[in-house]
């Protein structure tokens, strides 16, 4: 038996809950985060995927995202990032995304009143928030800051923690399908699955799908290749500043050492900027997230 692919590669997760031959399997997800239960009147029962194709030129670019977007119920809007690394920027990303999606209802629906609830949920295998609050799971909308009165549900962030995970201990008694969902995503050969695998019938087809997909060939070199892209990105900054202390250590300055790694960081605000160029984002928005002043990013964009 093949290994199974780690289903926290976007590339992966995106095959597990964005293919549109298994839409039970991201309704059971989607309903698990937004703790619907069966008898709910909000639950979802049908979804659309809105970018079932994964292009090749994606695989291969570090900066992509391999996100799923998907329509939900009576026209909802649902983007869906899976994150194996940390980039420093998921907060700034997901506020843009969710800006994106909102604005975009605008182009054929026109009345404000007609506008959808829109959601973007990232799933991270790091920590965005303290890691001595044990909560994984987070949910955002615009609240008063005095009574915390909500102004709109039109507008969410879920934002989902996956180390926090490892400190629960199972119990399969608990009903908690959103830790039987990322319990799947931590370990999908854990003893804890297989067991899963009997109680709930979307986790069983997930763990069907994962290991056809593993059993692939021509995924198993795409798969490869995407963990390969994803790692040369987060080494680029790491590499860049091990660079820089070196340099500094030679010198025998410490003020070398603070050179080097600031250099570094710079290096790799201007890659993302020139991704971000490619991409077609407004200057305001590269600056929000790079930090690189107007006139760098100007002069980025006139070398492109």
């Amino acid at each position: 038996m093949a290994t199974l692919m780690n289903p926290q590669v976007d590339f992966v997760f995106k095959n597990i809950f964005g293919s549109e031959k298994h839409p039970k399997v991201l309704i059971s997800l989607l309903n698990a985060i937004f703790g619907f239960t069966n008898d709910s009147p909000k639950r979802i029962v049908k979804v659309k995927i809105d970018n079932p194709t994964i292009h090749k030129e994606y695989l291969e670019d570090k900066y992509s995202v391999l996100d799923i977007k998907a329509t939900v119920n009576d026209g909802e809007i649902v983007n869906i990032e899976m994150q194996i690394k940390n980039q420093y920027n998921m907060k700034e990303r997901s506020l843009y995304y969710l800006s994106k999606i909102f604005e975009s209802q605008l182009e054929t629906r026109e009345i404000y009143t007609n506008l959808k609830r829109c959601v973007v949920i990232c799933i991270m295998n790091f920590n965005m928030f303290n890691e001595l609050d044990n909560r994984f799971h987070r949910s955002f909308l615009f609240k008063d800051t005095v009574t915390a009165e909500v102004l709109s549900n039109l507008m969410e962030l879920h934002y989902i923690e996956l180390p926090k995970i490892k400190n629960l201990k199972f119990e399969p008694n608990i009903n908690d399908l959103l830790t039987d969902w990322l319990l799947f995503l931590t370990n999908p050969e854990s003893e804890v699955i297989s067991m899963l695998k009997k109680k709930v019938p979307e986790i069983k087809e997930a763990i069907s799908i994962l290991d056809i997909l593993s059993k692939d060939k021509e995924a198993r070199e795409i798969y490869q290749k995407r963990q390969f892209a994803i790692l040369n990105n987060n080494t680029n900054l790491a590499g860049a500043k091990a660079e820089g202390k070196a340099e500094g250590i030679a010198e025998g300055k410490a003020e070398g050492i603070a050179e080097g790694i600031t250099k570094g960081e710079q290096k790799e605000k201007r890659d993302t900027a020139k991704a971000m160029l490619q991409r077609g984002l407004s200057d305001e928005m590269i600056h929000e997230i790079t930090k690189l002043s107007f006139e760098e990013i100007k002069q980025l964009r006139s070398s492109k």
